[in-house]
């Protein structure tokens, strides 16, 4: 056999080997995940047959580098041009327009916070008028006439919602001699 291993100079090799893996096992070079070679692994091996091996190697190397950050001018048209020196009233200028962007910038902050401060729609805030694939059915399943009953109900306690209860109570109670208003108590005044 004839081995030719990364930049080693080729060499004559004797084996006894059944196929190219194998081959290298023997020799003390097996191949690793990265590793090319040809013939294939698999290839089974005859007098001359020429192994070349391809040693792939990753390696991570770190290094600190100082990097100068590019400097770029760019004008404001916004900021007002100092023109004169600071006893001249150009640091006057300069100090307004700073303290006319920091109020802006506040502002800007304030309103950020009351934004994401409001309910989202889908999780404290839900549309409504939308489908919903709920049908209303305006057709009572069961009839009871409550005049029928005996002692007659005179007090409705319904886990509904208001808008649905109060049409359902007076509907259902409305005819009964038993249900009187409810009386308030006197406002005592001292």
């Amino acid at each position: 056999m004839v081995l030719v291993d990364g930049a080693e100079a080729p060499r004559e090799v004797p084996t006894t080997a059944q196929n190219v893996e194998e081959f290298l096992a023997d020799i003390g070079a097996p191949l690793e995940f990265t590793d090319t070679v040809l013939p294939a692994r698999t290839t089974p091996l005859v007098a001359g047959t020429r192994v070349e091996v391809t040693r792939v190697r990753i390696t991570e190397e770190t290094q600190t580098v100082k990097v100068d950050p590019p400097v770029e001018a760019t004008e404001d048209p916004e900021l007002a041009k100092a023109e004169g020196s600071a006893g001249e009233g150009g640091a006057a200028e300069l100090a307004g327009a700073l303290a006319w962007r920091l109020r802006r910038l506040d502002a800007i902050r304030r309103a950020a916070s009351e934004l994401f401060a409001r309910p989202r729609l889908g999780y404290e805030r839900f549309a409504h008028g939308r489908p919903s694939g709920l049908r209303v059915r305006r057709k009572s399943r069961f009839r009871l006439p409550l005049h029928e009953l005996d002692p007659a109900p005179g007090k409705l306690v319904a886990n509904l919602p208001y808008q649905v209860a109060t049409p359902l109570g007076a509907e259902s109670l409305g005819g009964l001699p038993t249900v009187r208003p409810i009386e308030r108590p006197a406002e005592v005044t001292p």
